[in-house]
């Protein structure tokens, strides 16, 4: 009865299409295997000017798979258009599968829906494809015994004599390969103690001459800098990373003396207001705050130790005496 079932479904689709016969169907096979592709072709004829729609073929023949699609059109003599579309099946699964009426929209000359028409239905059935034996059933065959011959032997011991000579000279090569070329280490320069490297800096500041210039900001900034640089290394003072009352602070840890204590705040706050309020300080100003570094920079540095003389002196004459 599940068998018959889609042919009846088949022969009532077929009188709906024929009740309004549209758009001709022709099927290249109704009876394909498994797997197999078919070809599809759908064509009618229109006035020229009229137009037809391209339906949304993907899922209009499941359980039958879309594999492509083309359209086309030509001219049927003066007045009429033949419009085609050509589609490939392909089906996976047997029994009796109905291609139902497709819509079709029919476009005026204005591009306005004039009508809608109807394919023909039609009918694939897929089948599975019979093997035949010729001869039936045969037995299963017994266990095959292989004998060695004097030429699988050597052909054995050639192929062996290969890879352990392939090993020897790959042992040989990684052996005697040439060593790669040692990198040469480049000297470390020792570094410059933090109180050489800020009077040089402090110093090739100055010859820049930048509030002549205007460029107060630019000034201010490399002065914080340097300051903040050599407070860094020489007290292991954060001050690149502090605000300005936060270095103030960790200063007055490292010393007592209250003039080199308002010196740097006086420099880090005017640089500040320079900086971010964008104040515009006076070449007096500028002095001021440059004679304030080399004297934090001065009176900060490491103190020589102090040689004995007396000490040296003996030294030298247990060193003649020698």
């Amino acid at each position: 009865m599940k068998k018959l079932l889609p042919l009846f479904i088949f022969i009532f689709s077929l009188s709906v299409s024929e009740a309004k016969q549209s758009v001709r169907l022709h099927i290249d096979s109704a009876k394909i295997e498994i797997g197999e592709a078919v070809d599809l072709h759908f064509e009618k004829t229109l006035p020229k000017g009229n137009s037809l729609s391209t339906p949304y073929w993907d899922t209009l023949f499941l359980p039958l798979e879309l594999l492509n699609h083309e359209s086309g059109q030509k001219n049927k003599g003066a007045d009429s258009v033949i419009f085609s579309h050509k589609l490939q099946l392909i089906a996976f699964d047997t029994g009796h599968h109905i291609i139902l009426p497709v819509d079709f929209y029919v476009y005026d000359n204005n591009n306005r829906i004039s009508d809608t028409i109807k394919s023909e239905a039609g009918l694939v059935s897929v089948y599975l494809a019979e093997i035949e034996l010729e001869d039936g059933h045969r037995p299963i065959k017994d266990i095959l015994n292989i004998s060695w011959a004097i030429w699988d032997i050597l052909f054995f011991l050639i192929g062996l004599l290969i890879i352990l000579l392939a090993l020897g000279f790959l042992v040989y090569y990684l052996q005697n390969r040439k060593r790669k070329p040692v990198k040469k280490v480049e000297p470390i320069i020792p570094q410059k103690p933090p109180y050489e490297e800020a009077i040089e800096m402090l110093t090739a500041l100055r010859l820049k001459d930048y509030p002549a210039k205007g460029s107060f900001k630019l000034y201010f900034s490399e002065l914080s800098y340097i300051t903040r640089n050599y407070l860094e290394k020489r007290f292991e003072i954060d001050a690149l990373e502090l605000t300005t009352p936060e270095i103030i602070s960790s200063f007055q840890r490292v010393t007592d003396e209250e003039k080199l204590q308002l010196s740097l705040a006086s420099l880090l706050r005017t640089a500040d207001f320079v900086k971010f309020a964008k104040g515009i300080p006076s070449v007096n100003d500028c002095d001021k705050v440059m004679d304030q570094a080399f004297y934090i920079v001065e009176n900060t540095k490491p103190k020589e130790k102090k040689t004995d003389k007396k000490g040296e002196e003996n030294q030298n004459q247990k060193e003649k005496n020698s």
